[in-house]
């Protein structure tokens, strides 16, 4: 099997990676002045997966939908890592790897947590007012930006800027579906993405 394939279906589901990360501020205080001394260009981010892959598919991002595709057929750039460096989800805008001396530094903070990654922030910061809501159809994850007041508090948070004024970036909300996409009949999310009102 593809080696990528094999690590994306081993993620952890939501609650599992959720049920993992303790001891949050004492972790997050930590990553404060690694993340600002790359200018905030990457986040820290719970890593878990919504479906399973087939061979040869990848989840890649294109505009407000998320999904599994054939990587031969699409053009595309990582966006999400494991602590270790290896990429994990991707998008079909250009992003930036994360340089080696951070993925070294930030293994050594969090890789015994075992369920924390970064991601691509771009260096944007996370919005007051707004927030884009990830819900999950079959195998897409698809967002729209909706009000901050219509957010629901029982979100997971699942991304973080750990310094800024809003450190939260990212929530999944927990939700039992019938039907199962990964072995085991998990529990799948829905994810919130805090974003910048102008970043549509």
């Amino acid at each position: 099997m593809d080696p990528y394939v094999e690590i994306y279906n081993q993620l952890p589901t939501l609650g599992e990676a959720e049920a993992k990360f303790v001891d949050r501020e004492a972790t997050f205080s930590k990553l404060v002045p690694l993340l600002e001394k790359y200018d905030y260009n990457f986040g820290v981010c719970l890593v878990h997966a919504h479906c399973t892959l087939n061979p040869d598919e990848k989840m890649i991002a294109t505009g407000h939908v998320s999904e599994p595709v054939d990587a031969n057929t699409l053009a595309h750039h990582p966006v999400r890592w494991l602590d270790d460096g290896r990429p994990f989800e991707f998008t079909v805008d250009p992003t930036v790897s994360p340089p080696d001396d951070l993925i070294t530094a930030f293994k050594a903070l969090v890789g015994h947590i075992g369920v924390l990654g970064l991601y691509y922030s771009a260096g944007v910061r996370p919005s007051d007012d707004h927030l884009e809501l990830e819900w999950t159809e079959g195998r897409k994850n698809i967002t729209k930006v909706i009000s901050k007041d219509d957010n629901n508090p029982a979100n997971v948070e699942t991304a973080w800027l750990p310094g800024t004024k809003n450190p939260v970036t990212m929530a999944c909300v927990l939700a039992c579906e019938y039907w199962s996409l990964r072995s085991g009949g998990s529990h799948k999310g829905m994810r919130t993405h805090h974003v910048a009102p102008d970043a549509k």
